[in-house]
Order: structure tokens, then C-alpha cells, then sequence
């Protein structure tokens, strides 16, 4: 279970207790009253009355408690709402780094797969991040999501090895995908006491995420004539790797198209995507 989701139950079982407590009183009341007061319409009255109060009160409670979630409906994580309150309360914030977590690719997962099929993703990409996150002990880390794919984590933890650590997780998603589709991630890394704000340092990152789109569009230092060689250790290795992704005929409910996705997988560049390998190839 995510921390925010352990948070958000202990928020609705505060609201129980909101709710437990004066039913517990009004009943007292009720009790009391009749043992002292005399039975008569102003009394009664008083108690109805009582009665209204405490039904809308409960009603508000129930209300202002679906209103206030903690927690994103989709991924389960915190809302922007939520993380901001969270990042604005830290102590030592010079002890922090904000880890930005960007999925490049959410959107062409939606066109392609189904927005249903992009909240799996998501979910799975948070559940395997959540993984990732305990395994390398910051358990019950705070991980908000500010919209779309993209996540912000406060961790105590020096930037460096957050970047290695971080380096390795995104190398993974990308090598083996997430329910068999191909996820692009990003990170970007600030400290926390960038701004007191938390708003302002989430559109810092939104500003170094606009920079990286326009300046580094997955530029490869791979030499025209090196590709060759790049093949055929691929070659050697079985570093081919394929996937596929099904067109499904709506009317007959059977697959229509398959398309195949092909990759390298190279020993100084990482996985090589199919975009990839016809820019090397158009310039070879």
C-alpha cells in the first residue's frame, strides 16, 4: 500500500471519529434531558432541532471529506493540492531534493492504447517507482502527482546518488517496458529551498522540462560509421528485441494489424528505439 493511500485512510478514520463522537453526545443529551427537563414543546422542540443540527453536520462531514481527497483517483499517490501542503511543510528543506518524474510519451500511450490502458500504465509505473523507492530505503517517501505524467518526490537524500539511483530505475522502465508498452521517463532534480513555495518550484521544473523538449529531442553522439558495428554486436549478442502493438477490429473483436516495434539493445548507448535507428541509418 502507497504511504499517501495509508494517509488517506487516516484522514477518512478522523472523520469516522468526527462523526462517532457527537452521535455519542447527542444521545447523551437526549438522555440527560429527559431525566431533568419536563416533557414539553419547547423541549421537544430543542431536541428536534438537535436532530437537524447534527444531520447536517454529518452530511457536511461526508461532503467536505469526498471533496477533500488526499489522494489522485487514478494513481493513488498525492494530489497537487496535497504534495504542495507536504513540500511547504518540510523541515531542513536544504536537506531535500525534489525529484521531478516526467512520462514524455502519456499522451501517444492514449492515442494508441486507450485512456484506460494509459491509467494502467500509470498505476504500474507508481506501484514499480513505490518498489524502486523502498528498495533503496526511502520508504513512505511522498509522491505526488501535479497532472498528466508527470510526479514530484520529496526525498532526504544528496542529489548525486539520487541521479545514479534514479538513472538505473528509468534505464529499467525503458528496457522492459510496462504492460508490454514502451514508457518514456524523464527526470529532473531540484533542491527544495529553491523558493519557499512549493507552486514555484514545480514551475521551475515545468520550465527545465520546456528547455530539455527543445534542446535534446534524444540526441545520439553515435558516429555515422560506427552504426555497422553497433548491428552487428546486436547481431552477436541477440540484442534484437521486438515488440508489437495489435490494431483490434471493433466489429469482429479480432486483431486486424499488428505493428512491430523493433530495438537494439547496444552496450554503450543504452536501448536504441526504432525513431532511433532510422536517424542513425539516415545518416549512415
Amino acid at each position: 500500500m502507497l504511504y499517501s493511500e495509508i494517509k488517506e485512510r487516516e484522514s477518512r478514520f478522523v472523520t469516522t471519529l468526527k462523526i462517532v463522537f457527537p452521535f455519542l453526545l447527542v444521545i447523551a443529551i437526549f438522555m440527560y434531558s429527559f431525566d431533568i427537563f419536563q416533557k414539553n414543546i419547547y423541549t421537544t422542540t430543542l431536541l428536534t432541532l438537535l436532530i437537524f443540527v447534527y444531520v447536517y453536520y454529518i452530511f457536511y462531514l461526508i461532503y467536505n471529506g469526498f471533496r477533500t481527497t488526499l489522494v489522485d483517483p487514478v494513481t493513488k499517490v498525492f494530489t497537487l493540492k496535497k504534495i504542495i501542503s507536504i513540500i511547504n511543510n518540510l523541515d531542513n528543506k536544504d536537506e531535500y531534493i525534489l525529484v521531478f518524474l516526467h512520462i514524455s510519451n502519456i499522451m501517444d500511450i492514449n492515442e494508441r492504447y486507450g485512456i484506460s490502458n494509459g491509467d494502467k500504465v500509470l498505476k504500474n509505473f507508481i506501484t514499480r517507482l513505490d518498489r524502486f523507492l523502498e528498495k533503496n530505503g526511502f520508504k513512505n517517501a511522498p509522491i505526488g502527482r501535479i497532472g498528466g505524467g508527470n510526479f514530484i518526490i520529496p526525498i532526504q537524500h544528496s542529489q548525486k546518488e539520487l541521479s545514479h539511483l534514479f538513472t538505473q530505475f528509468i534505464t529499467e522502465i525503458k528496457t522492459k517496458g510496462i504492460n508490454d508498452i514502451e514508457v518514456k521517463v524523464n527526470t529532473f532534480f531540484l533542491n527544495a529551498n529553491y523558493d519557499e513555495k512549493a507552486q514555484n518550484c514545480i514551475e521551475h521544473f515545468y520550465m527545465m522540462l520546456h528547455e530539455s523538449e527543445h534542446h535534446e529531442k534524444e540526441t545520439l553522439h553515435i558516429k555515422s560509421n560506427d552504426f555497422e558495428d553497433i548491428v552487428v554486436d546486436a547481431i552477436k549478442q541477440n540484442g534484437f528485441r521486438f515488440r508489437y502493438q495489435p490494431s483490434i477490429n471493433v466489429k469482429l473483436n479480432q486483431i486486424h494489424i499488428l505493428e512491430v516495434l523493433p530495438k537494439i539493445q547496444t552496450k554503450n548507448h543504452g536501448v536504441l528505439s526504432k525513431n532511433q535507428i532510422e536517424r542513425i541509418i539516415n545518416y549512415s
